[in-house]
């Protein structure tokens, strides 16, 4: 029984790894990286073919209460390139390839940023491309990692209470 279980478990853990395994972006994503208070960060990720070439926008709408938006590179943003409600970023700084582009646009907002709409222009193989798509935050981040070590623990912890159970049940006249 102990090796049926020790095989369950690994074949479990395998397959969580491989699932969680992080496979390469598709075309140009726009993600969540982090809310601090009224602070939202934002990353961006394009795949081996793409590339972000000067003059290429990227445009936030359906924003609320917008009072600071700024950008690192490949990006930049002026004052008035941004209002409450919309947010018009552009290339400085042509890149290619595949890139994680981590915090590289900030808004603060003193409203929720929930259903953030976007439009991005760049390139695929030099055609020109334009992504779009929404974001929605989320209430609060779990990573992946402590997903699985909470439902470990708690199978843990139920295999445990079965033991102590077991042993005192032996343990009793």
């Amino acid at each position: 029984m102990n090796n049926f279980i020790k095989t369950l478990t690994f074949c479990s853990l395998f397959i969580i790894s491989l699932l969680l395994k992080k496979s390469p972006a598709i075309a140009f994503s726009l993600t969540l990286e982090s809310q601090i208070n009224n602070d939202y960060s934002y990353t961006i990720d394009l795949d081996a073919d793409d590339a972000l070439d000067l003059g290429d926008r990227l445009i936030l709408t359906n924003l609320s209460g917008v009072t600071a938006a700024s950008a690192n590179s490949p990006y930049t943003i002026d004052s008035s390139d941004f209002d409450l409600t919309s947010a018009n970023f552009a290339v400085d700084t042509a890149i290619s390839g595949t890139n994680t582009l981590t915090g590289v646009i900030s808004l603060t907002s003193a409203d929720a940023l929930d259903g953030l709409e976007y439009q991005a222009f760049y390139s695929d193989n030099g055609t020109p491309r334009v992504a779009s798509g929404n974001i929605v935050a989320v209430p609060f981040n779990v990573s992946p990692n402590l997903g699985i070590l909470i439902l470990l623990s708690g199978f843990g912890c139920h295999r445990l209470k079965r033991k102590l159970i077991s042993k005192l049940n032996k343990d009793l006249p």
